[in-house]
């Protein structure tokens, strides 16, 4: 599935300094990811986030939203600047952290 990187995941993916591969699993991760699978990932239970699903790779969390589902829900709450109606196989990566600094969410 096609996915996109917001600046934030960019940046936080910069601060973490992962190495290439840890990278490239997390990418091979999305790219691999069907529509089916990334509907059954769970939201986030309350605040901003409740409109992000979270995935876990290792000492990972990822908060992602998927677009054909996000359209519906959350359009006008989250407001994203590249949302399209034509492409809503889209995967958008929102924010990256450690999963022992991310347990607040």
């Amino acid at each position: 599935m096609i996915f996109t990187q917001t600046r934030t995941f960019e940046k936080e993916l910069r601060k973490l300094k992962l190495s290439n591969k840890h990278k490239n699993d997390i990418f091979s991760d999305f790219e691999e990811m069907t529509s089916e699978r990334a509907s059954n990932y769970s939201y986030y239970m309350a605040g901003i986030w409740k409109t992000c699903k979270k995935y876990k790779k290792g000492r990972y969390r990822i908060s992602f939203a998927y677009c054909s589902e996000c359209i519906n829900k959350y359009r006008e709450y989250v407001g994203c600047e590249f949302c399209d109606e034509e492409n809503l196989e889209r995967i958008v990566l929102i924010h990256i952290e450690l999963r022992k600094e991310g347990t607040y969410r």
